[in-house]
């Protein structure tokens, strides 16, 4: 992929001094060698950043001397891609590398992440062998880091194993927005000086998607199936009873009930895994907030309502309809 606004600049260091000179970086990174030679974590899953504009590319490989460590970072963004390691699957107390595009020339630089706050920057001369290119809407980083850096407090070791988070987002002057959307997280620690290995990873957090999970299955199965008995079979059934009461009601009521229920865990679940209201999560929490009262009223006014009985049973039914 080439570019007039592409642009390559490479830093690298000696053992005395910090020096820049003109490397040229390939046309674009490779994912061959991934879970050979190197450590790769990908979006979407699979993809080729030589061949696919779209994708967001993660490598690392130890040195020969097993000193350092060198990584790649690319993918499309309109300010800046960047990966953290992480001991847990929460952003927070996060080791952060960071490739910032600021006017047509990148910025690599560390940082560090207290709890869900702006990265703090740290000393960037423990990052070495720099280089960068922006060409076409995608920025590519490479650089290396020693594996120990014993010295610094807010810096991870290499030895150890974390979740890997990678990330992309705006910025203005160099100042860095929030991501976008949720970061890729890597779904296993991964020790960075370890074995090659094609990691998966996924920006939908497990609580998330059992949210989505039961959501669907309340009120597209549930719901659906309790309406459809309680149109069609109503008539079919007239005197097929269960426990004293129509069939067909018995599994209607069955229906709404777990759809209540699962609505309940379902709604539930963003909370927990937010630990509070999302403020940025537009308009849907609000919808969730509304689906979750009516499906409660919904019940509420069944049983206080007033239904006419069906020919031979007792007044003391509820009868719950959509």
């Amino acid at each position: 992929m080439a570019s007039k606004s592409s642009s390559i600049r490479s830093a690298s260091r000696d053992k005395c001094e910090l020096h820049v000179s003109s490397v040229l970086l390939p046309p674009q990174f490779s994912s061959v060698g991934c879970s050979h030679n190197k450590s790769c974590l990908r979006d979407p899953a699979g993809c080729h950043p030589d061949s696919d504009p779209h994708c967001f590319f993660l490598s690392f490989i130890t040195d020969q001397e097993e000193s350092s460590v060198m990584f790649e970072l690319s993918g499309p963004a309109e300010g800046y891609v960047s990966f953290a390691l992480s001991l847990d699957k929460w952003m927070g107390n996060d080791d952060v590398y960071l490739c910032v595009n600021d006017g047509g020339s990148v910025t690599i630089s560390a940082a560090h992440v207290t709890g869900r706050t702006h990265p703090e920057l740290e000393t960037q001369e423990d990052l070495w062998g720099q280089a960068w290119r922006v060409a076409d809407g995608v920025i590519q980083c490479r650089f290396q880091r020693n594996i120990l850096l014993p010295r610094l407090e807010n810096r991870f070791s290499f030895n150890h194993s974390y979740f890997l988070f990678l990330a992309h987002g705006r910025s203005q002057q160099g100042l860095i927005h929030r991501h976008d959307q949720q970061p890729l997280i890597s779904t296993t620690q991964k020790r960075i000086t370890g074995h090659p290995e094609d990691l998966c990873g996924s920006r939908s957090p497990l609580l998330i998607k059992f949210h989505g999970v039961l959501m669907l299955t309340a009120w597209m199965w549930t719901v659906s199936t309790a309406v459809f008995i309680a149109r069609h079979y109503k008539h079919l059934w007239p005197d097929t009873t269960l426990l004293g009461q129509s069939l067909w009601f018995q599994l209607h009521r069955t229906m709404m009930v777990l759809a209540v229920v699962l609505t309940g865990v379902a709604f539930s679940l963003p909370f927990i895994y937010r630990r509070g209201w999302s403020k940025r999560a537009g308009s849907h929490p609000y919808i969730g907030c509304t689906v979750m009262a009516l499906s409660v009223i919904q019940p509420i006014m069944a049983i206080f309502g007033r239904p006419q009985n069906p020919p031979g049973e007792t007044s003391n039914q509820i009868l719950i309809t959509p």
